[in-house]
């Protein structure tokens, strides 16, 4: 099963992705967008490693909430880097296929989310998660903003350069605004190793990985994530929610949520995909607007909660392990 993901997002006084220190003060990170009338803009922005990065952590703990333990001793740590040389998992296999077969079998997150072995005989697996950049929803005002902070120790006097230090102020950016992102997940590759086409774990353990995978989201839709959580956790309220579900994997993306028109647009999207392809797909949307279909090759659902979308599609997942 193929997903595609777009969101928007209401979020408030985030420190979600910083840029760079100078001295003591700390810039939130800006990129530059052209907006829908052409014109280039410069907007705060939280980039796509990060949301990726906080997936991989929360996957991982709906994963061991459930008393799963496939895990490599890095990603255990919660540690995402390249596969050392030395790992002794791989140690004797000679082909890229028997590499990718024992990783994948062996980790739940380098399944889903990617490695790199750039060993002797290297292998690579290529994420079945991707993630855009959260940006602002074009065409919206999103402010930056500086705040003053002190580090303050008590009974200090501030006379000597040591103490002031203690005493120092400190200048942190700040943004809020309204956001969006986009994400695709790749489903039906969980478990199944590329180079050999042929899935090493079984069906109960696929299953769970895939619903882990979309639990993992909850966390991120309701803000916990990026830089500065325990000072600056995001104030957010999800304001939209778009889901595509095929079995189809040429199912296009949605048009980003970052887009005025985006549910029109995507619409146009997936009739036309469906009438190319042949393909059945299912668009979820939150909230409702009236547009529901529950006959054709695109069927639209609309749900009054948003975490619903998400139940929406473990239902489908359930499904597909019954055919």
């Amino acid at each position: 099963m193929f997903i595609r993901l777009t969101a928007k997002m209401l979020v408030n006084v985030h420190d979600l992705n910083n840029e760079a220190s100078v001295g003591n003060f700390t810039d939130i990170r800006k990129v530059k967008l052209i907006n829908e009338a052409g014109e280039v803009v410069e907007a705060p922005a939280v980039s796509g490693n990060m949301l990726k990065h906080w997936h991989f952590i929360y996957m991982k703990k709906a994963l061991e909430e459930k008393g799963y333990r496939k895990f490599c001793e890095y990603c255990l740590k919660e540690e995402a880097f390249r596969i050392p040389q030395d790992d002794p998992r791989v140690s004797g296999l000679k082909t890229p296929a028997e590499i990718e077969e024992k990783i994948i079998s062996t980790c739940a997150i380098e399944d889903l989310h990617g490695y790199l072995y750039p060993g002797r005989v290297a292998s690579r697996r290529e994420s079945l998660i991707k993630f855009s950049w959260l940006i602002p929803v074009l065409d919206s005002q999103s402010e930056i903003f500086t705040v003053t902070h002190s580090r303050v120790a008590r009974g200090v006097a501030a006379e000597s350069e040591a103490q002031q230090i203690q005493q120092m102020l400190f200048y942190k950016q700040y943004s809020s605004g309204l956001y969006g992102f986009s994400s695709c997940l790749d489903l039906a590759y969980v478990g199944a190793s590329f180079t050999s086409r042929k899935y090493v774990i079984d069906d109960g353990d696929r299953k769970l990985r895939m619903k882990s995978a979309l639990e993992a989201f909850i966390p991120l839709l309701t803000g916990e994530f990026g830089a500065s959580q325990c000072r600056s956790l995001p104030i957010i309220k999800i304001q939209e929610l778009l889901a595509a579900y095929s079995k189809n994997p040429c199912l296009p993306n949605p048009t980003s949520a970052i887009y005025s028109n985006y549910i029109d647009e995507s619409i146009n999207i997936y009739e036309s995909f469906t009438s190319i392809s042949g393909a059945d797909v299912l668009m979820i949307v939150y909230p409702r607007r009236g547009i529901e279909r529950k006959e054709g090759k695109l069927r639209v659902l609309e749900y009054d909660k948003p975490l619903d979308v998400f139940k929406h599609i473990v239902k489908e997942i359930d499904g597909v392990f019954k055919e």
